[in-house]
């Protein structure tokens, strides 16, 4: 809002404001399978994720919606992999249709984020 002494306030264009999540952690990892071959996997991020947020994990080709988290702002979310492929990931957290980004430097360069890598057996 703009105000001037002898003209009416005047408002700009809103413009939209992408934040990308920050993936923090993944627990249990290495993640063992259960009988019936399903995984559950908590994640923790930053910022914290509202309750209206949708927030999906992206494992290799697939997209699993979060459990509800309905309490409030979380930094911790958990995951239900039914059918858990078996291998080592770099997965990303979605929320509300933005990616967290799997890379972060080191003194050689950009490498895949340790903090984003899921060990599924």
């Amino acid at each position: 809002v703009i105000e001037g002494t002898d003209e009416p306030a005047r408002t700009s264009n809103a413009l939209p404001l992408s934040l990308s999540p920050r993936l923090t952690g993944i627990s249990p990892n290495p993640a063992p399978r259960n009988g019936s071959g399903a995984v559950t996997l908590t994640i923790q991020c930053s910022p914290q994720v509202l309750p209206e947020q949708r927030a999906r994990l992206l494992l290799g080709e697939r997209e699993i919606p979060s459990k509800p988290h309905d309490a409030g702002p979380t930094d911790t979310l958990a995951f239900e992999i039914d059918d858990a492929p078996t291998g080592e990931f770099v997965v990303r957290l979605r929320l509300d249709g933005v990616d967290s980004l799997p890379l972060s430097s080191d003194a050689t360069g950009l490498i895949f984020d340790p903090a984003q890598k899921v060990t599924i057996t």
